[in-house]
């Protein structure tokens, strides 16, 4: 639960770069770093996720 929002966080902190960048006129960057943050968010998120499941199966048995 932790995880996702930690890749809600980011994600929204790529909300606020691209918006920030928009407002600027440096568009181009914020959403290249809207991407990444987002994406980089997600895979932790999913990595985690796939990490905790391994380790409640590993300890049931």
């Amino acid at each position: 639960m932790l995880v996702f929002f930690v890749g809600l966080l980011s994600v929204a902190m790529g909300v606020v770069w691209l918006t920030a960048a928009y407002a600027e006129g440096t568009v181009a960057i914020g959403e290249a770093g809207a991407f990444l943050l987002g994406m980089s968010g997600f895979l932790v998120g999913v990595i985690a996720n796939i990490r905790l499941d391994d380790m409640k199966k590993s300890l049931r048995k």
